[in-house]
């Protein structure tokens, strides 16, 4: 299985999740998936569990990485300088 983190669970982040999330695993080229999310507003992160976006959610950036062989940055632009900082570190 596949662990893919998703920064940010705005309308790019949870419509990349639902997709990988629907998508048949069977016909899939990266087969099962584990999607976990991360963002920053508890809401947001809500919406995403409620559209079934993520099949779990990180309360830290640390933690939505750990693991992940594929991350996906889906922030607003403006806040890309500071993810990546964080994520070089980790």
């Amino acid at each position: 299985m596949i662990r893919i983190a998703i920064i940010g669970l705005g309308l790019i982040g949870a419509s990349l999740g639902m997709a990988l999330r629907n998508a048949d695993p069977k016909e899939s080229p990266l087969g099962p998936v584990e999607v976990i999310g991360f963002d920053r507003d508890p809401r947001v992160i809500r919406e995403a569990r409620g559209r079934l976006a993520i099949d779990r959610e990180a309360r830290a950036l640390a933690e939505a990485v750990r693991e992940a062989q594929i991350v996906v940055v889906a922030t607003p632009v403006r806040a890309m300088q500071e993810v990546f900082r964080e994520l070089a570190a980790l």
